[in-house]
């Protein structure tokens, strides 16, 4: 049970650090960035794209959520 509760609440803490950054520290993604996100949306037939965000936060793409997803990209220098 110790276990269970240790990961599960170090799930949360990173759950919540992945939302403030999506939410503090992101920027929309560069044009082309979103004119291929909304091909790859309509090629899949999505109701609507993937949101797209740049963060200086991230090294790697990560994606959070699943009902409203979220792609942040790192920063291109």
């Amino acid at each position: 049970m110790t276990g269970v509760l240790f990961l599960s609440i170090r799930l949360l803490f990173g759950w919540l650090k992945a939302h403030s950054i999506a939410r503090q520290n992101a920027t929309d993604a560069a044009p082309e960035w979103q004119r291929a996100a909304g091909r790859l949306a309509h090629a899949l037939n999505l109701r609507r794209a993937v949101q797209l965000l740049e963060s200086a936060a991230v090294e790697v793409p990560t994606v959070i959520g699943w009902l409203r997803p979220i792609v942040l990209l790192p920063l291109q220098r």
